[in-house]
């Protein structure tokens, strides 16, 4: 099933995303869950990849072991390489030092074989990206504060630093997140907003007879890379709400703590 440019498919159970533009740009092996296929009880059902929710170690462990064979990369092991921090700093795999603690970051990149990028998601942004020139690719994690804080413009400026990579070549995939629809603020975040992104006012919208404000995150996200250098060509964007689709993803806005975590993954091999 193809729909807002990403097709859903299902292997062994399990159904996630992905994105024609990066099968064909030569990145078959990244994906983006949803919560089916998994092994976590309700009210994790099923696929929860999350790291610091309050499921069962093993559960989570099964449920990586499955979620990878399913994408053909049951040799591979996710691992929480970063540490989110709802920021705006973008690492590389050259960057990591190592030690037994995740870097805290909200993007990483690689140009490496065989490693896996993973970051989870409960309504943030995610953002599948990769450069067909140089290799590389990564994966972004984009909240509310990391996105108002252009962590969008940050990974195309550590693409360009770390690889060489042109703008222009990078492909970015906006995964489902929690749209315009759901994402309701009050005043003082929707000003932050347009003091920061006045030109963009038109993705803020006041909620009558109320001190709320909606934003589209993904719509800001976009411009973002847009203004970083990318092609218009280059950006697909998946218009479904993560807090509107129960059936198929978590949300923390919908399920507060008993929300369980999609992941968003690419490895290059």
């Amino acid at each position: 099933m193809q729909n807002n440019g990403y097709i859903i498919e299902e292997s062994q159970g399990v159904k996630y995303l992905r994105f024609r533009r990066l099968i064909e740009a030569g990145f078959p092996h990244h994906a983006f869950s949803t919560r089916i296929g998994g092994i976590s009880p309700a009210p994790y059902d099923s696929m929860n990849l999350g790291f610091t929710v309050r499921d069962e170690e093993q559960n989570l462990i099964e449920n990586r072991k499955i979620f990878m064979n399913a994408m053909g990369l049951g040799d591979l092991e996710i691992k929480q390489l970063i540490s989110l921090v709802h920021g705006n700093k973008v690492i590389t795999t050259g960057d990591l030092n190592g030690g037994p603690n995740p870097a805290e970051a909200d993007g990483i990149l690689t140009d490496e074989y065989n490693i896996p990028l993973v970051t989870t998601y409960a309504d943030c942004i995610p953002i599948i990206m990769a450069d067909p020139v140089s290799g590389a690719c990564g994966v972004i994690h984009a909240g509310w504060r990391g996105t108002f804080a252009g962590i969008a413009m940050e990974a195309v400026e550590t693409f360009r630093k770390a690889y060489k990579s042109s703008p222009p070549d990078i492909i970015a995939c906006i995964c489902p997140g929690i749209g315009l629809c759901c994402f309701e603020t009050g005043e003082d975040v929707a000003g932050e907003f347009l003091d920061k992104y006045y030109i963009w006012k038109d993705l803020a919208h006041k909620i009558s007879n109320k001190n709320k404000w909606k934003i589209d995150l993904p719509g800001l996200n976009r411009r973002l890379l847009i203004q970083s250098g990318l092609s218009n060509d280059n950006i697909v964007q998946a218009d479904t709400c993560t807090r509107c689709r129960g059936d198929l993803f978590f949300s923390y806005r919908r399920d507060g703590q008993a929300s369980g975590r999609m992941a968003a993954v690419i490895a290059r091999r």
